[in-house]
C-alpha cells in the first residue's frame, strides 16, 4: 500500500520551493488583475494584500486572505471572464500563466487539492443558498424563477407554478425562455445582462394551459456567486393581463372613434378659440408639479448655458467640477436629483455625479446605455427611463428613474445628460409619479 501524497497546502512551502521566484507578481493599488469579458486564462494566488472585485460598474466582493484563489473558473471551464478584479492596496500573488499551469500542479500537486476543495465549498454554499432561496420564495406572492449559468431552471416557487400553470417537477432543468411565448426576445435580455447591462422591466406573453393568452411583468436580474463569478439568473414575474387587456381596448376603441370625434375636436378648437381663458392647458398640473417642472426646466438650461462647451469637448475635469459646485450651491435645499450622468453619442457615460455616493462616480464611468432606446430624432424634449440597478441592497434591482435631454449644438449631435431623480422627494415634495414625469413639456 502506497504512502498518499502530501496535501496540506501551506503557501511557505510552495514559496520555498526552487524556481517559484519567477511566478511572483507584484500589482500597485489601482492595477488590474482580470478584466470582465477578456480571453485571459491565468491563475492568481493571492499572498497578501486586498483585492476588489466588479460586475460593470457595480463592486460587489472583496478578497484578503492569505491563498485565495482568482481566476480558477475561468481556467476549469474555459470562459472569458466573469468580473473584473483590481487591487485595492498594493497586493503580492503567485501568477500562474495558463500555458503553465499543468506543470505547476505536477509540481505543487497541494494546489490542485486546494483548487478541489475550493470547488466542492463553493458547491456546499450553492446547494444550501439554493435550498433556503426555494423556501424563502416559496412565501412570496410574486412568482420567482432561478436559473443557473447556462440557463436552466433551479428555483420555481409556488406562485409560479400558479401563474404559469406548471408544476415544479416539470419545470425543473428547463430552459428559462421555453417559460415566454416570445423567447427570442427573452434571450435578448439575458446577452444584456451577462453583457453588464443593467436590467430592465418588460412585458411579455404566457400561455397557460388553463386560462389561455396571459401577460406577465418580467425583471430579471443576474446572480453571482462569492467568488462574484455570474451563477445564473434571477427573474420576478408579475400577472398583468387585466391591466394590458384594458390598455388594448382602449386602442380598439380610440382606433375606431378617431373618425367620428374629428368634427367635436374642431368644435372644441373653435370654442378654444373664443374663450381662451377657460383652456389654460391642455392637462392638469398641481402647483407643487409645476413648480417641479420649472425647476428641471431652468437647472438644464443653466447646465447647458455653462457645461455645454465642455460636454463638447469630454472636459471630465471641468464637468466634475461644475456639477460638485451645481449640488453644492442647492445643498441647503431640498432638491429632487441623485445625480447628473453624461452620455456621449454612443451612448457611453463619460462622465458622472453623484451626491451621496463617491463610488457610482468612479465606477459608473465606461458603462453602456446602448441596450436603451434613445432616439435622437424623436420630437419629445425629454424621455423618461426605468432602470433597475443591483446592489448589496438590493440584490435583485433597485428601481431608479432617469430624465433623459438630448444635447445639440450648432444642431450638431452631442449625446445625452441625465437626471437621475430621487423618486422619494418626487412623491413626498411634489406628488409626482413617472407618469407625471411624462407629461411634462420642457
Amino acid at each position: 500500500m502506497t504512502e498518499s501524497p502530501n496535501v496540506n497546502f501551506n503557501l511557505d512551502n510552495i514559496l520555498n520551493q526552487q524556481g517559484i521566484d519567477k511566478y511572483i507578481a507584484e500589482y500597485f493599488a489601482g492595477d488590474f488583475l482580470c478584466l470582465e469579458g477578456k480571453d485571459s486564462r491565468d491563475l492568481f494566488i493571492l499572498l497578501e494584500g486586498n483585492l476588489e472585485v466588479f460586475k460593470g460598474p457595480q463592486k460587489l466582493a472583496e478578497i484578503s486572505k492569505a491563498g485565495a484563489l482568482v481566476g480558477e473558473i475561468s481556467f476549469l471551464l474555459q470562459r472569458k471572464r466573469t468580473a473584473t478584479v483590481k487591487a485595492k492596496s498594493s497586493v503580492r500573488t503567485i501568477r500562474i500563466p495558463q500555458e503553465k499551469v499543468h506543470s505547476f500542479l505536477e509540481t505543487v500537486p497541494a494546489l490542485a487539492w486546494h483548487i478541489s476543495q475550493s470547488l466542492a465549498q463553493r458547491l456546499k454554499d450553492r446547494s444550501q443558498a439554493l435550498f433556503a432561496l426555494q423556501q424563502f420564495s416559496n412565501h412570496l406572492q410574486d412568482a420567482v424563477i432561478a436559473t443557473d449559468l447556462d440557463g436552466s431552471i433551479i428555483i420555481w416557487n409556488k406562485a409560479a407554478e400558479e401563474l404559469f400553470g406548471k408544476k415544479w417537477e416539470d419545470m425543473q432543468g428547463q430552459p428559462i425562455q421555453s417559460v415566454y411565448a416570445e423567447s427570442k426576445e427573452y434571450q435578448n435580455v439575458i446577452k444584456e445582462l451577462k453583457a453588464g447591462y443593467p436590467s430592465r422591466e418588460q412585458t411579455l406573453k404566457v400561455h397557460h394551459p388553463e386560462k389561455g393568452l396571459c401577460y406577465v411583468s418580467v425583471s430579471t436580474s443576474a446572480l453571482y456567486d462569492h467568488h462574484s463569478n455570474l451563477a445564473g439568473l434571477f427573474t420576478i414575474n408579475r400577472d398583468i393581463t387585466e391591466s394590458e387587456i384594458v390598455k388594448l381596448r382602449y386602442r380598439r376603441i380610440r382606433r375606431w372613434l378617431l373618425p367620428s370625434l374629428a368634427g367635436a375636436c374642431l368644435l372644441v378648437t373653435a370654442l378654444f378659440a373664443i374663450y381662451p381663458r377657460i383652456w389654460t392647458q391642455n392637462r392638469i398640473m398641481t402647483i407643487k408639479q409645476q413648480t417641479l417642472r420649472d425647476q428641471i426646466a431652468k437647472d438644464i438650461f443653466l447646465i447647458k448655458s455653462i457645461a455645454l462647451d465642455s460636454f463638447a469637448q469630454k472636459n471630465t475635469n471641468y464637468l466634475n467640477a461644475f456639477m460638485a459646485e451645481f449640488f453644492s450651491f442647492r445643498r441647503s435645499t431640498q432638491i429632487p436629483y441623485k445625480g447628473v450622468i453624461c452620455l456621449d453619442a454612443d451612448k457611453e457615460v463619460f462622465c458622472a455625479h453623484f451626491i451621496n455616493n463617491e463610488t457610482m462616480n468612479r465606477f459608473v464611468i465606461g458603462s453602456s446605455y446602448a441596450a436603451i432606446p434613445l432616439n435622437i430624432d424623436d420630437p419629445k424634449t425629454h424621455k423618461v427611463l426605468t432602470l433597475y440597478w443591483a446592489d448589496q441592497q438590493h440584490p435583485s434591482g433597485r428601481k431608479q428613474i432617469e430624465l433623459a435631454f438630448r444635447i445639440n449644438m450648432d444642431d450638431n449631435f452631442l449625446g445625452w445628460l441625465l437626471l437621475q431623480m430621487d423618486t422619494d422627494i418626487l412623491e413626498k415634495d411634489y406628488d409626482v409619479d413617472i407618469n407625471a414625469l411624462r407629461k411634462f413639456n420642457f
